[in-house]
């Protein structure tokens, strides 16, 4: 069984267990349709990961809804431990908008207090936003003219001291040049990684 097929069986699974199908009449159903008996866990459990994408929104509403999960209508069919899963994952997809919302906040050119405001510290804790703030403005600070100057002339410099000691001392030292190409060049990266 290929994977497409697999997501195929799974989805029908996934359909008939909430159309009120009991698992064991699906098990059977699926070993009718020409599903090995070693495959048949296989799509019951892609059936139940089929289930949670399906239920995730609903769990992320209930979330931002400040309401009980339990209410949720897809969820009877998880035991505890696969929906406290799924509640992660939930809060991980809705951390993750937080901090894109945050991310064009900054480069907006918003205040600290104007971000800190704005997000929903229910998704994304305050040390987290925190710690991305300052990390932007690190960014910035690495990417300015200044900093990119002092780099530059760390580079230029170090080749004149390489230059002066080959004259007058006749000796060499490799590492001098490569160290300023290395001040060099980071003076002209720019750095992005924010999100």
């Amino acid at each position: 069984m290929n994977y497409q097929e697999k997501v195929a069986k799974a989805e029908m699974a996934a359909d008939k267990l909430l159309s009120g199908m009991p698992i064991d009449e699906i098990r059977k159903l699926l070993r009718e349709d020409n599903v090995s008996d070693s495959n048949v866990p296989v799509v019951i459990r892609s059936m139940y990961n089929v289930l949670g994408d399906k239920v995730l929104p609903d769990i992320q509403e209930a979330i931002l809804k400040d309401e009980d999960i339990s209410a949720i209508s897809g969820l009877k069919f998880f035991d505890e431990e696969e929906i406290a899963k799924f509640k992660t994952k939930a809060m991980a997809g809705l951390s993750k908008v937080e901090r894109t919302k945050a991310a064009k906040m900054l480069r907006a050119g918003s205040t600290r207090d104007e971000i800190i405001e704005a997000i929903d510290t229910r998704l994304l804790t305050q040390g987290e936003l925190i710690q991305q703030i300052e990390t932007f403005e690190t960014l910035k600070k690495h990417n300015s003219g200044g900093g990119r100057m002092i780099r530059l002339a760390g580079g230029v410099g170090l080749f004149m001291i390489f230059g002066a000691l080959w004259v007058f001392a006749s000796r060499i030292f490799y590492m001098l040049p490569i160290i300023a190409l290395g001040l060099m060049g980071s003076a002209f990266l720019t750095k992005t990684e924010l999100d």
